[in-house]
């Protein structure tokens, strides 16, 4: 009986801390709102015209799936970078997701933020599970009317799921079925309209083929 009660108890606590922390409660949910089928990979970021190629290469490094389609958060990060952000020619040394944050700042001034902003490469770290890290963009910041941020919103592709995905992530929290990004990464020179054409090389509208650009600039 006193382990009944001490259960009861326990739900009762936990319900009333939820409703009295009902960002608590919607925190423990990130989740991936978007995950594209496997027939049609590149789905939940058609708005930006990505197929699997950049500017930089990197889609040379990623995994090609049985259907031809190319993948790779690098490839997917660069390429929202090439149409946002001045041409970065160092770019197209960087390593491995794990490795962006450092190589951003050391080599291209840009800074890691704990507060996103739209643009920012939302970037996670090497765990136990994936020694290469991850990264993805951020393409909405959530806020309440005191404005603090509540949720944000990223698109990214995966080189072993071999599928792009929307993710709905909130700050604080570890919980739900995807974790919150280690930093957001603010390269210089972002564009706020989300269309390129600084740094030295022509704009091209989004979706575009780049494929063959990367030998140029």
């Amino acid at each position: 009986m006193k382990n009944r009660n001490k259960a009861i108890l326990s739900l009762v606590f936990s319900a009333s801390f939820v409703a009295a922390n009902p960002s608590w409660a919607m925190a423990a949910g990130s989740y991936e709102s978007c995950i594209a089928p496997t027939s049609a990979r590149y789905s939940c970021v058609n708005f930006t015209g990505y197929s699997g190629y950049d500017a930089y290469g990197f889609y040379l490094h990623g995994t090609v799936a049985a259907d031809g389609t190319r993948h790779n958060c690098l490839s997917y990060a660069a390429y929202r970078l090439y149409y946002s952000n001045s041409y970065m020619p160092a770019l197209k040394f960087f390593g491995d997701a794990r490795l962006w944050a450092s190589q951003a700042v050391s080599r291209l001034g840009a800074t890691t933020n704990a507060t996103p902003q739209i643009g920012d490469v939302a970037w996670w770290d090497a765990t136990p599970l994936n020694q290469y890290g991850h990264v993805a963009v951020v393409d909405a910041v959530i806020t309440n009317s005191s404005g603090s941020i509540t949720s944000v919103k990223v698109s990214d592709d995966n080189a072993f799921r071999q599928v792009t995905t929307i993710k709905t992530l909130y700050p604080g929290t570890l919980g739900g079925t995807v974790s919150y990004p280690d930093a957001f990464i603010r390269f210089p020179g972002y564009i706020s309209n989300g269309f390129g054409g600084a740094g030295g090389r022509p704009s091209y509208p989004l979706g575009t083929d780049i494929t063959t650009l990367n030998s140029g600039n």
